[in-house]
């Protein structure tokens, strides 16, 4: 039998070489022939991190992109998997990698916010799982930098501190 690491490294191989929904399609066919979720947290933020694959053939348009983030963070919430940090610096990342600076920034926004939603509505009694770190911040300064936005940047590294 299959186990965690075989599911999310093989969803890891797919969305390497372009092939997104694969990666997708294995993952919700793992939640239904094992009837659990392999290690979701780890294989959403694998999904995620494989929106930014220059391989992926779909497009790439800044609105378009938003809302397959948007669905994945969706499709986690619906599955009551919490993101972490990690799910935060990868779509950070995405955004970046894609030149979607205001969508990058306005990630962080929209995490934290949901963070707080999720808590409540999980009433859970765990420590907040997303904190953004000195990653969440170089990511968007080296993005903003890598465009030549050094007031941007600026803004960015006074906000980190």
């Amino acid at each position: 039998r299959a186990d965690d690491v075989t599911f999310n490294t093989t969803i890891g191989i797919y969305c390497s070489f372009g092939c997104f929904e694969r990666g997708l399609e294995l993952m919700h066919s793992s939640f239904v022939r094992y009837r659990q979720k392999p290690n979701a947290l780890i294989g959403y933020n694998i999904l995620l991190n494989g929106l930014a694959s220059p391989l992926r053939p779909t497009s790439t348009e800044p609105t378009a992109l938003n809302e397959r983030v948007t669905s994945l963070l969706d499709e986690m919430v619906a599955n009551r998997v919490q993101p972490d940090t990690v799910t935060l610096n990868t779509i950070i990342k995405v955004f970046v990698d894609h030149g979607f600076m205001e969508l990058a920034e306005a990630s962080l926004t929209r995490l934290l916010s949901l963070q707080t939603h999720l808590q409540e509505e999980l009433k859970a009694s765990h420590p907040l799982r997303i904190v953004p770190n000195s990653t969440t911040f170089s990511t968007l300064i080296h993005g903003y930098l890598h465009r030549g936005l050094k007031d941007d940047a600026k803004r960015v590294l006074i906000l980190g501190e």
